[in-house]
């Protein structure tokens, strides 16, 4: 559950390592700076996608609110969406060549099915959300950490290499 997190950090972190030794070099004290790059890695990354999140959350509660208040004057969800279906259904019952048993009876169990579908899909939803919210904190935690001990994690990554001091330090520099 964390190597995501874990990648996405390093990735930010990588990216942005000019942004952070800028700003090292402003405060000049490694646990402030890695700070205050991860903040700004937060205003840069997450301010865009609050602000996308925020305005699909708001359309999808217009429509949700839009949908109720046509379904309550209809006498609630499954009168609306059986009023929705009707005209079709009694086309396709008068029309077709062919006669389809118990259409209205199908119509319903679909609806059912549909109805449990769209419930279950709006918890998976919610559960999506609460872990999106626990990665972005778990990704920002790990960021700072990358950000204040970079280079020293770096080192211990290169002296794990089975390389002499002379290539690691070649292939670090690639």
């Amino acid at each position: 559950p964390f190597l995501w997190p874990l990648l996405v950090a390093m990735v930010l972190a990588v990216a942005l390592d000019p942004l952070h030794a800028r700003v090292l070099r402003l405060v000049k004290k490694p646990g402030r700076a890695a700070l205050l790059s991860t903040l700004l890695t937060m205003l840069i990354v997450a301010a865009p996608v609050a602000g996308i999140v925020t305005a699909v959350t708001n359309e999808a509660a217009g429509l949700y609110d839009s949908l109720s208040r046509k379904s309550q004057e209809s006498g609630g969800w499954e009168p609306f969406l059986r009023h929705l279906v009707e005209r079709p259904a009694y086309w396709l019952q008068h029309n077709l060549p062919f006669k389809i048993p118990d259409l209205n009876q199908q119509i319903n169990e679909r609806l059912r099915t549909v109805s449990a579908a769209v419930l279950a899909r709006t918890g998976a939803a919610v559960g999506g959300l609460t872990s999106l919210a626990g990665n972005s904190l778990l990704v920002f935690l790990i960021l700072f950490f990358f950000f204040r001990d970079g280079r020293d994690i770096a080192a211990f990554a290169m002296d794990l290499l089975p390389l002499s001091r002379e290539n690691t330090q070649r292939f670090a520099e690639a």
